[in-house]
Order: structure tokens, then C-alpha cells, then sequence
């Protein structure tokens, strides 16, 4: 029996059809307020204690710092890190309340699932964590069945996108600015942005800036949601990802190549391991403008982006797709001390 606490939104409902039981919390997605937040864990507390779990698994910060301390004494207590985010980007106050909260949060019988070796290393360095507790696991799974693109673009106009919550540390400002200078060269490129700004965090780039750049410059479309994430890449023929957010190889990404698209990707952590330079896409200098600008230039002007993409793929299948990544997690939850 599976059962999944999370603060309510429009997709709560589709839990039903996986035969999920929903269970309500109120977490802020805000900057850390420990005092505010002891509610949360008080809460934790209240919904283990009544399910009695053999399995406790936690996602992102807020739900891992404070459910580790409100599960400690409930079943295994399993954490997934999938990427560190604005509190590790700058080692200010906030930095050090976020891995002071870490360490007293995370035990030893603790388990801990990283995304990326960045993190673990960091952790590991930190004090966090030790080896002998922590596993990696490279990404949470693709459907390779659903995203899978039968309808490759051969018009004349070249479109380059990003999905992505709308951070400074993404790297759009960066996106935008090549692009105005790409079509300053190629007026036949259009591109096209995909996702909401992010108010809950202290890095949002607000909505008037985007909205004044897409005024400006009518070959810059930007859609705030969108529900059908194939369709939308199924109108791509480039993906470009300049983040330089702490995070290992993000979703959108993964599903991009899976879908057949040459990817343009930052040097983060594990870049690498997807992008192979000049194979299926190239990895620019994170916020470099001009080295974001030279990789969309080389691909406007290749003739190899069909089959740039067809490698991107490849990269996908056996490695990132949801059959492999599930067995590593159920492999994982077999090894936990409690027998299932």
C-alpha cells in the first residue's frame, strides 16, 4: 500500500488512478523558517505514527530535512537528493542554516539516493553522509514509449526551447540574449520557452521581465504551462538547458533527448554522461552567452541535427529509461535492513 503526503494541487487527483492514498500537508515552498516549520514536523510525526510505514521515502529539501526528523523512529527512512538548488549556490546565511538543519536531520541508519557524484561528494565531504548509507542513482526515469517523437520537423524555421521553472540560475537570461544575437544572423530561428515563474523561491526572474523581452522580440514565444510536454517537444528540433542551478540531469532534459532532439547542455555535474560534444548535442560554458551562442550557431548551419538527435536517444535508452531507473530503486528498497 502506497501512500503519498504532499501539499494539495490540481494533480493530487491522479494519485487515485495509481491507487494512491493522498494525505494533505501544508509545507511552504519559501525560504527555511524552522520555527515556522516545526507545525510541519509535528505533522509528519502525527501521519507516521498513525500508518505505521515499513518505508519512509522523502523528496527535495524540505520534505527530506524535516520528515527525517519526524521518521526516525517509523520504518526505513529513505531520502532522495535530486540536486542541492539556490540554498547551496551561495555560501551565505542561508547555506549554512540548510546544511546545519542537514546534519542534525540525516542519521546514520538513514538511507540516502543522490542524483549526480557532485552531491554525494559534497555530502559525503561535509560530514552529511558516509558511503556505506548512500547510493546513485542517475535521474528518476523516462517513459521511452511516451516520449517518443514520429513527427520530426523539416520546415525552413529552426525552433530552439527550454522547459524549466523560470530561475535566474537556469540560465534564460543567458538563452534569450544568444538568441537575439543568433537572429540578428539567421532569421529563420524561433524559440520558445516553456514554464512558470517560480515565486516561491528567492531566484524567480518575475513575469514582467520575461513579458517586455516577448514584446520586444516576436520570434521569443513563451507558454507559462502546458499539460502535454510531447507535444510541445514533438515542435522543437533543439533543446537547450544552460542552467547552472546545483542539480544533477534534469527531467526536461532527458525527456528532450528521449524524444529525439539534439541537446545543448551547460557543464553541470554529470553534463557529460547525457551529451556527448558533437555527437548528440554540445555542452557550453555555463553563463557564457557567447558560448551558448556559438553551440546554437554550429547547429542552425549543420545538416546533422536528424541524426544528432537519433543519438540523443540512444543516450536514453538502457541507461535513463523509468524500466531501468525502477529496478535500481526496488534493488534498493531490497537492501534496506527491514524485510519486505
Amino acid at each position: 500500500k502506497v501512500y503519498a503526503v504532499a501539499p494539495y494541487d490540481k494533480y493530487t487527483t491522479r494519485l487515485k488512478e495509481l491507487d494512491i492514498q493522498y494525505i494533505n500537508i501544508n509545507i511552504s515552498r519559501k525560504v527555511f523558517s524552522p520555527f515556522k516549520d516545526l507545525s510541519v514536523i509535528y505533522s509528519l510525526k502525527k501521519i507516521y505514527s498513525n500508518l505505521k510505514p515499513d518505508i519512509v521515502h522523502h523528496f527535495t529539501i524540505k520534505p527530506v530535512i524535516y520528515g527525517s526528523i519526524a521518521g526516525n523512529k517509523f520504518g526505513s527512512v529513505v531520502n532522495t537528493i535530486p540536486g542541492l538548488g539556490y540554498s547551496f549556490s551561495k555560501r551565505g546565511i542561508l547555506y549554512k542554516l540548510v546544511k546545519f538543519l542537514y546534519k542534525i536531520a540525516i542519521k546514520k541508519n538513514h538511507k540516502i539516493i543522490f542524483q549526480n557524484n557532485n552531491d554525494y561528494n559534497l555530502f559525503n565531504k561535509l560530514g552529511i553522509v558516509n558511503k556505506n548509507q548512500s547510493e546513485i542513482i542517475f535521474g528518476s526515469g523516462i517513459n521511452i514509449d511516451k516520449f517518443k517523437n514520429n513527427n520530426k520537423n523539416s520546415g525552413e524555421i529552426i525552433c530552439f526551447g527550454i522547459i524549466t521553472r523560470l530561475l535566474w540560475s537556469k540560465g534564460i537570461k543567458e538563452f534569450i540574449n544568444a538568441s537575439i544575437k543568433l537572429h540578428n544572423k539567421f532569421t529563420n530561428i524561433r524559440v520558445v520557452i516553456i514554464g512558470s515563474s517560480d515565486k516561491g523561491n528567492p531566484d524567480y526572474i518575475p513575469n514582467y521581465w520575461l513579458s517586455n523581452k516577448i514584446q520586444k522580440y516576436d520570434f521569443i514565444n513563451w507558454i507559462e504551462h502546458s499539460d502535454n510536454v510531447v507535444e510541445e517537444l514533438a515542435k522543437l528540433d533543439v533543446f537547450v538547458y544552460p542552467s547552472y542551478y546545483k542539480e544533477g540531469i534534469p527531467r526536461s532534459v532527458l525527456e528532450a533527448a528521449s524524444m529525439e532532439l539534439p541537446i545543448i547542455l551547460s557543464d553541470i555535474p554529470e553534463s557529460d554522461r547525457l551529451v556527448v560534444d558533437g555527437i548528440n548535442g554540445y555542452i557550453a560554458k555555463k553563463k557564457s552567452t557567447e558560448s551558448l551562442y556559438q553551440k546554437m550557431f554550429q547547429l542552425v548551419k549543420s545538416d546533422k541535427r536528424y541524426n544528432m538527435g537519433k543519438e540523443s536517444r540512444k543516450q536514453i535508452i538502457g541507461r535513463f529509461d523509468s524500466d531501468v531507473i525502477d529496478q535500481l530503486v526496488l534493488d534498493f528498497y531490497k537492501k534496506l535492513k527491514r524485510k519486505f
